[in-house]
């Protein structure tokens, strides 16, 4: 999921619309649209937190507190925060192993009631993703790209990643995809 982004959280419902939809979300939506609806906030107080773990040093969590402010206003502050080493191991001493995660998102939603039929709604959310570069695998077949070429600046063999297994690389350029996100609505 490279050019999504910080995982989706704190999700009230995902909507899928049949295409065209180009009346209410414009001419490129002829196929239909689908819509992810974040949670508003609600009059009562709530929250949640999950975290969880898994392999390559992944930990993450995520959660939502929504506080009521008086009798016509409330707010949700909900955010998603997730860790990971690196699986694709560089065997190059002192360079990262590579498609590690680092990212944390925080959403704040104000809502205000004033009056019978009246709604406003300010939301401000951030996030920022810092991860380790990609890693990729790749061997030429016989007959694929590159077949002759291998033999002519290799070691004599159609295969240059001699030594290394399909989750191994060796990069030197290794750095870090930065992604910072910023709206207001």
């Amino acid at each position: 999921f490279a050019f999504l982004g910080v995982q989706l959280f704190d999700l009230e419902r995902v909507e899928v619309l049949r295409g065209p939809q180009g009346t209410l979300y414009g001419k490129n939506t002829t196929g239909g649209a689908v819509n992810l609806i974040s949670r508003a906030p609600v009059m009562r107080d709530e929250g949640y937190v999950q975290a969880g773990i898994g392999n390559y040093g992944r930990w993450e969590s995520n959660g939502a507190a929504n506080v009521v402010l008086g009798d016509k206003a409330a707010v949700r502050i909900a955010y998603t925060v997730a860790r990971a080493d690196g699986w694709f191991r560089n065997r190059l001493a002192g360079q990262p192993d590579l498609n590690g995660t680092r990212e944390y998102g925080i959403r704040g939603t104000l809502l205000v009631e004033p009056a019978d039929g009246v709604r406003l709604t300010l939301r401000l959310s951030t996030s920022r993703q810092n991860p380790t570069n990609y890693g990729s695998y790749s061997a030429p077949g016989a007959d694929g790209v590159g077949a002759g070429a291998y033999e002519a600046y290799g070691d004599g063999t159609s295969y240059f990643r001699t030594g290394l297994g399909p989750r191994e690389i060796e990069a030197e350029y290794t750095p870090r995809r930065r992604a910072r996100t910023w709206s207001a609505a």
